[in-house]
This record gives C-alpha cells, structure tokens and sequence, in this order.
C-alpha cells in the first residue's frame, strides 16, 4: 500500500489548505470593510438629505416671509396716498417729523421712501422690512392713455428677510445677514363715479324702461327716470316723483369708461370682489365694496342683493320676488334688469339693456339718494390696487 506524500514546508496539501483560509479571512475582512462603507455612505447621505430638506422647508418659509413684508409695503404705499389732503396726489414724498404735533411718522427714512423694520421672531434674532423707494413709485397716468396727473401710480415694493446680529450696524451690513428677499410690484388707481344724470332710474333707451303697477321711483328733487334723447319714452304705471319726473339727457354717457373714468379689465382688477355668478358671493356682502358679477346674475330669498357700495353686473341682473332685497349705492348692468317686490334700491341704477321694476302684492321701489352716492365716492373714489400684482426675488 503506497502512502500520499506529507506535505513540505513551501507548498502541499497541508500548505495550499493554510493558504485557502487566509484568503477566505482575507475576502470576509474586504467584505466587512465594503459594507462597513457603503453604511457610512447611505447614513451620510441620508443626514445630507435630511439637512437638505430641513434647509429648502426654512429657506422657502423665509421667501415666503419676504413675499408677506413686499405685499405689505404695498398696503403701506395705498394707505399712504388714501390719506393725502390733496386729490389725485401729484408726488409720493413720506415724511417724518417726530417734534411735529402731531407727530409725522409716515416712515423711518424719508430719503428712501417708505420704510419699515419690524421683529420676525420672538428671540428678535430674525426681522422683517420693507422698502417703497421713491424711485420705484412713478405717475403713470399718461402711458395709461388717461387725462391729468396723479390718476395712475406704478408702486413698487421691496421686502427683505434679516439676521439682526449687530443691531447698531447698518442692517444690511455684516455680521447681519440678509437671508431672503422679494419684489412686489402693483398698480393703484383712482376710481370716479360719474352718473349719466342724478336720476333714480338711468335707461340706454326710454322706451326701455318699465315701471307696473305696485312700484315707486323717487327722484326727489332730482329726475325720476333719465335717458338719452331720440329713444323713446318710458312706459311707467306705478308711483313717479322727481323733478322732472323723466328726462331726456343730452349728452348721455352709460360706457365703463364714461362712469368709472376706467376700463372693463381695470375695473375686474380694481374690485374687492370677482364672481362668475351669484352663487359663488358671500354669504353676507362686505359694505363699501365694488363687486362685480361676470355674467347673469339672479338675487334669491336664499341669495339676497343686500349692503353698500357699487354692485357691476356683466350681463342680466333679476331680483326675484319675496327675496327681500335691499340695496345701498350704485348698481350698474350691462344687460337687462328687472326687479321684482318686495325690494329696494337706494342709489341709482344704470341699465344698459331694458329696466322692469314689477310690484306684485308688494312694492318694488328706487330711490335716488345723493347721500348714500356721495359717501360711496368719497370711500371708494379714493385709490384703489389693481389685484394683478407681480412678485419676483432679488
């Protein structure tokens, strides 16, 4: 029987087994070392991640920070020129004078124009400012193809967000540190309300105009029912008090433009409120407010035409009966309207297509009242900011 060899000292069976184990240790520590890696790797990249959107989430609440100081320099700027003395304003100069009495606080720094500083966070670390710089408020009024000055103000507004470090140095220069900024930019305009005539009733056409049994319309002292000559007369069989009680009006001026001295897409952008139809208003109308309704337009018992202020309709305007309606101010239709009882108007309306006022077991009734007209004019005629405003970041 012949025996296998025992192995040498440089190589034989005993030796390549030795060497088989210190490979196999060898790849195994390699492994380790590969996945001992590639966790460090994926936790450093998931800390990264994790760091990454930690920062996005706090830099886009800054900007958001920044867009709220921008819009609010521009709520500033509109206050500012509501509160001149003297209309349409001519120039945008803030003052401050704190020995004055009263005090003048119309900004901290009348050389840049309006400005304002304010606390962000409760540590006082983070602040907020804006800047309505007299160089970024500019009459327009003209290259919006309007007469006179002052009428149209461009407005722009700077926002900043801050680390207030050094509250004894410049607040834009180090160690603090601006950390987000916004440009807001928007349009204000003065908006007029011109009536074709001081009337109750305002009609495109005479013989569009009925007035049936269980109605009144009062002019006072003032017309009754107006309209343009040539058009015929209107057809009335309720109650009619004015002097004169109607009359023909030459010239006669029921366009946007002539009444509200601006355009159809001025108007949308200056209202406080824009609906397509009547179901999408408030439940209660807000008092001294433009709306305007683009399209027909039915007031319910469910859906009364209640409040104050100027109510534009692009289209047809019915006032249902039983609906209890009982407006303040100016209402003004591009279509037909027709006003059933109970209800109320006390204001004046223009409608550019026919006018019914019906009165059925109740009274349908128009008052043409310069008070309510007069304070409307004096609220709303003011400034007003056109809702297309523009953001950007610096």
């Amino acid at each position: 029987m012949q025996h296998a060899p025992d192995a040498g000292p440089t190589g034989g069976p005993a030796f390549r087994s030795s060497t088989r184990r210190s490979e196999r240790g060898t790849g195994a520590m390699l492994a380790v070392f590969i996945l001992g890696t590639l966790f460090v790797l994926i936790s450093t990249g998931l800390v990264l991640v994790q760091m990454s959107q930690s920062g996005l989430k706090q830099q886009l609440r800054y900007h958001g920070q920044a867009v709220n100081a921008a819009q609010a320099g521009l709520v500033e700027g509109l206050a500012w020129f509501r509160r001149q003395t003297t209309q349409p304003v001519a120039t945008f100069a803030p003052q401050r004078d704190m020995t004055a009495t009263p005090p003048v606080n119309e900004t901290d720094d009348p050389s840049i124009g309006i400005v304002r500083d304010y606390e962000v966070d409760a540590n006082g670390s983070v602040w907020g400012r804006y800047e309505v710089p007299l160089t970024g408020v500019v009459d327009v009024t003209a290259e919006r193809a309007k007469t006179g000055t002052g009428t149209v103000w461009a407005l722009e507004s700077r926002g900043y967000i801050y680390i207030r470090r050094d509250p004894a140095l410049p607040w834009d220069q180090a160690p603090n540190v601006v950390i987000s900024r916004s440009v807001a930019r928007s349009e204000i305009q003065r908006l007029s309300i011109v009536l074709p005539a001081s009337a109750a009733i305002n009609g495109a056409r005479g013989d569009g105009v009925t007035t049936e049994t269980r109605t009144r319309i009062y002019g006072g002292s003032d017309i009754g029912i107006a309209y343009p000559p040539g058009t015929g007369n209107p057809s009335t069989a309720g109650e009619l008090t004015g002097s004169p009680t109607r009359s023909q009006v030459d010239p006669y001026a029921d366009g946007i433009s002539a009444v509200f001295g601006v355009t159809q897409s001025e108007l949308v952008a200056m209202a406080d409120i824009v609906v397509g139809a009547t179901s999408e208003l408030p439940a209660k109308l807000p008092d001294m407010a433009l709306i305007v309704i683009n399209g027909n337009a039915t007031f319910t018992a469910a859906r009364r035409m209640t409040g104050t202020g100027v109510m534009v309709v692009l289209g047809d305007l019915t006032i249902d009966a039983n609906s209890y309606s009982n407006y303040n101010g100016l209402v003004y239709v591009t279509g037909d309207y027709v006003q059933n009882a109970p209800s109320q108007v006390s204001g004046s309306i223009i409608g550019r297509g026919a006018v019914t006022i019906r009165g059925t077991g109740d009274f349908s009734e128009v008052f043409y009242d310069e008070p309510v007209l007069s304070q409307i004019r004096r609220h709303m005629g003011q400034y007003r900011c056109n809702r297309n405003q523009q953001f950007s970041a610096r």
